[in-house]
């Protein structure tokens, strides 16, 4: 392998790796929102979102920013009550 191919190599590795832990920061993120509100364990709050991006065949990242999305626009926002699960699917696109 030549060096241009190696560099370009490990440009593309870089750019996984950055989208990949984009990924895990919302997911993570969206995991807090539901365990605070909704008071679920961890455990629980992340099977919700991996079932949920299962069951809309969409991606958990997309799943993840609709959870934070919907909390974002909650009122009122001292509730913590989030849009509910159903309505999630018609936001992830």
């Amino acid at each position: 392998m030549n060096l241009e191919a190696e560099v370009e190599s490990l440009r593309r590795e870089n750019a996984e790796l950055r989208e990949h832990l984009a990924t895990r920061k919302l997911v993570e993120r969206a995991k807090g929102l539901l365990m605070k509100c909704r008071r679920l364990s961890e455990r629980q709050a992340f099977r919700l979102l991996q079932k949920t991006s299962m069951d809309t065949r969409q991606p958990m990242a997309e799943v993840a920013l609709a959870v934070i999305r919907s909390a974002q626009t909650a009122v009122p926002l001292t509730s913590c009550e989030p849009v509910a699960l159903s309505e999630w699917r018609w936001r992830v696109r």
